[in-house]
């Protein structure tokens, strides 16, 4: 809502990097605004992400960009939507990603609850894709369901795609950014950032557990634990209490205790409780008796 109205967004109609013709928006995070574009060079439609303008002020930006942008396109895997090319539009920095048909998990969810089987098979393809770039040493950092993208097969089946791996990491890197954020505490997404992210302590691959397990408690159960608070209530209530059990938030699923103990591993505010990276989570999820 409200991003079709794009009336005021100058960048509507830009060629970027004398190449990528902006078209339309396509949505909007805490880092930048994402559009669909047409590469004049190949004449394809491809996805270009301009960063807020607050985030590119800084004279060391150019150096950083690139060396994160360089080691994010060089990630490749089934379930990561793939950069193509990155760069400076005058001061603001730019991605341009695959464009890949389907919906967010966002929208997805705003429709209907998944079933249990659909539900873990999504999962298992963002798992898959965290896992992959955790052994690269990347962690996402923002995690959420808008940055997983759905799309339904011809033969029934779902393919699911993660996008925005890791921009956050050279945002949080810079002093001067500390008035927006205190060691990258508000570089993500509030309603989906891990204890040890909302206190200020940098981001690893067991923060990216404990967003993987929210998005795993909202597709069985519909919606997030503790999902009627937000801000610090919200944070209070994930560091000293547990979620409220599979059993009350999804009474239909009947009695899960191997899936509820794997939301408890990941859920729990002491990191040092969770699963150590992705691939441990998917292995247990690959174990449930489902």
């Amino acid at each position: 809502p409200g991003l079709r109205d794009t009336v005021h967004d100058d960048t509507i109609g830009r060629l970027i990097d004398r190449r990528y013709r902006v078209q339309r928006v396509l949505g909007q995070g805490g880092l930048g605004r994402v559009y669909a574009a047409t590469d004049e060079r190949l004449d394809r439609e491809v996805a270009i992400k301009v960063l807020l303008a607050e985030h590119a002020a800084t004279p060391s930006l150019r150096a950083r960009f690139e060396r994160e942008a360089k080691a994010l396109s060089a990630l490749s895997h089934p379930n990561i939507v793939t950069i193509t090319d990155f760069g400076l539009d005058g001061e603001r920095a730019f991605v341009v990603m695959e464009h890949l048909p389907g919906q967010d998990l966002a929208a997805l969810l705003a429709e209907a609850r998944p079933k249990v089987g659909r539900a873990l098979g999504i999962m298992r393809g963002v798992l898959s894709a965290l896992a992959y770039a955790h052994d690269l040493h990347i962690v996402h950092r923002d995690l959420k369901p808008s940055n997983v993208i759905v799309r339904v097969l011809p033969d029934g089946t779902d393919h699911v795609a993660v996008l925005d791996f890791g921009l956050a990491k050279f945002l949080d890197e810079d002093e001067s950014l500390q008035t927006i954020t205190r060691q990258g505490a508000m570089v993500g997404t509030p309603a989906y950032m891990s204890p040890e992210q909302a206190c200020g302590v940098p981001a690893d691959a067991r923060s990216d557990v404990f967003s993987a397990g929210l998005l795993l408690y909202e597709l069985l159960a519909g919606k997030g634990p503790f999902s009627e608070c937000t801000g610090p209530e919200l944070l209070r209530r994930r560091l000293v209490e547990s979620p409220p059990p599979l059993s009350d938030a999804a009474p239909h699923l009947g009695a899960q205790p191997e899936l509820q103990g794997i939301l408890d591993r990941a859920l729990v505010a002491d990191v040092t409780l969770r699963y150590a990276d992705a691939h441990e989570m998917l292995q247990a999820l690959d174990e449930l008796p489902i």
